[in-house]
């Protein structure tokens, strides 16, 4: 097995869909019969509680294992004894920067960060991708980095703040900072939310044939080609 591709979900803003993106990818990438870690290193655990639910739900979780690291000796240690065994590691930060954390960012293949359409979590993508590019200039180090817009309405295509994400990234590529911008959306909330609520995947919700379950399959086999093209290739 080649040692495992590493994926970092972040963003300084709880609540923008980092740890449900982080389900939706590692489920979907064990759905395709991948072999996946989550390391969990949010000191409020909401991935951990997520297995905790499919367990409580009778609802065993296959393909993934989770650990937990809330230091950054664990962290080193986790990912060391497991590069070899994992086809995908993820790592779940929690909804601000903590120092120890700063490992994540220097060992990962590449950053997820995602985003909705409101000035708060936009602050919160900025604030990510100012820290990104502050470490890649402490360390010398090059973090590739990939925003996707989350809990997306129809509605919100049409307002200022929805223009601004792609305003922002456009300025800073003129800037030649790198920050791709994936065109997948992920609008299918209340799916994601249910898979959350304590099932492996949206495969196996007990509404897996409703429409809008079958959309949010469909969100995540595309977004999930794209990650996974991107990681091999550079580009969307």
């Amino acid at each position: 097995m080649a040692e495992a591709k590493i994926i970092t979900g972040a963003n300084a803003k709880g609540g923008a869909g980092k740890t449900v993106s982080v389900i939706m990818l590692s489920s979907e990438l064990a759905h395709r019969g991948k072999k996946v870690l989550i390391v969990d290193t949010d000191s409020e655990k909401n991935i951990s509680a997520w297995f905790d639910r499919c367990s409580e739900n009778e609802t065993p979780i296959s393909n993934i294992t989770l650990e937990y690291a809330g230091t950054a000796n664990k962290l080193k240690q986790i990912l060391s004894a497991n590069l070899d065994d994992y086809d995908y590691i993820f790592i779940d930060t929690p909804g601000r920067m903590e120092k120890f954390q700063e490992d994540s960012f220097l060992v990962t293949d590449l950053t997820i960060i995602p985003v909705q359409a409101c000035q708060s979590e936009i602050k919160g993508m900025v604030t990510t991708i100012s820290n990104l590019l502050q470490i890649e200039e402490d360390q010398g180090v090059n973090i590739r980095k990939l925003v996707f817009n989350t809990r997306v309405t129809l509605q919100d295509r049409h307002i200022e703040e929805y223009k601004t994400i792609r305003g922002f990234l456009a300025k800073l590529k003129e800037s030649d900072v790198v920050v791709d911008h994936c065109n997948v959306e992920l609008m299918q909330r209340n799916p994601y939310r249910k898979v959350y609520s304590g099932y492996p995947s949206l495969y196996d919700l007990p509404d897996a044939n409703n429409d809008s379950v079958q959309k949010a399959i469909e969100e995540a086999v595309i977004f999930t080609d794209n990650v996974v093209r991107y990681l091999e290739t550079g580009s969307l």
